[in-house]
């Protein structure tokens, strides 16, 4: 750690700056250690490449959707990779039913569709933030979306279900965030430890 905090010395000027860099280097922290279990966990249960398919749809998807989050980085750790080891443990036992997945997903589309993106108490989004992830989020959803109905329509559910899989939590995220949001207000919204 001293060598980072000199690093951080070295490369900023100003406290704020030094705190910005604290707060990204802790983010990709927290973010490699989400891979590493995640991806551990895939070669585990011998679903390595849908396991790293599904990261490469829920990452992006929940960056720019946002929604509900936790207020420490490692309690965020600690859900986020119980969300993931639980989604590696669902694409490889459970049988997704094929119209279930359908109306979900469809579900899931127009929910971020027309919600995301939702601010939290780690970030709370002015107006062209707002316009810019809702884009993003829209852009996203609807590749995956199609893809989810292109492999659908070919019977591929060991591929769709990942994206099934990717946009039901990141729909059910932002709606359990618009409510925290709603429930606390938009200027204080309080997260949960």
């Amino acid at each position: 750690m001293k060598i980072l905090d000199e690093f951080i010395n070295n490369c900023c000027e100003d406290e704020t700056e030094k705190e910005v860099v604290r707060f990204g280097i802790d983010r990709i922290k927290v973010l490699i250690i989400d891979l590493l279990i995640t991806c551990l966990v895939g070669i585990i249960l011998g679903e390595f490449l849908r396991t790293v398919l599904f990261l490469i749809c829920i990452l992006p998807l929940r960056q720019n959707a946002g929604g509900f989050h936790l207020k420490s980085r490692w309690t965020c750790l600690v859900c986020s990779s119980g969300v993931l080891i639980s989604s590696a443990l669902i694409l490889k036992y459970v049988k997704i039913n094929e119209t279930g997945a359908l109306f979900v997903i469809i579900l899931d589309a127009l929910v971020l569709f027309a919600v995301a993106p939702v601010g939290n108490c780690n970030r709370i989004l002015d107006e062209i933030e707002k316009k810019v992830y809702r884009q993003r989020t829209r852009f996203i959803c609807g590749v995956e979306t199609l893809v989810f109905l292109l492999l659908f329509m070919n019977g591929k559910s060991e591929w769709y279900e990942i994206f099934w899989l990717s946009e039901t939590i990141t729909g059910t995220l932002v709606v359990v965030g618009k409510v925290q949001e709603a429930r606390c207000g938009r200027e204080q919204i309080k997260c949960t430890e």
